[in-house]
């Protein structure tokens, strides 16, 4: 996985709009990372809760990043929603989604 930068982000609603734009309609890696780096805390906070700092905890984030990844990929900026509330349950399903295929036993 690519190694983020550590600094903090100041995005505007309109800035995270622009760059998923700019990522869905141009592919544009920049974009995407500024996204990753500017959600990072967020994909953190969530895989913190599921995880509790358990030995599970750098799987679980990894996972909720795909999320993030995959909500950039889908979310759909001409609806005018923000972005944090179709992110997050995206995040959230990846997350459960990898708990429960790593813990359902045959």
């Amino acid at each position: 996985m690519m190694e983020i930068q550590s600094q903090p982000t100041n995005l505007t609603k309109e800035d995270v709009i622009k760059l998923i734009a700019d990522f869905q309609q141009n592919q544009c890696d920049e974009a995407q990372e500024r996204l990753v780096n500017h959600y990072k805390n967020l994909v953190h906070s969530i895989a913190y809760r599921y995880s509790k700092g358990g030995p599970m905890h750098e799987d679980i984030i990894q996972v909720g990043m795909l999320g993030l990844l995959g909500a950039i990929r889908r979310y759909d900026y001409s609806i005018g929603n923000a972005f944090e509330p179709f992110a997050i349950p995206t995040i959230v399903g990846e997350i459960k989604k990898y708990l429960r295929d790593k813990t359902w036993g045959i």
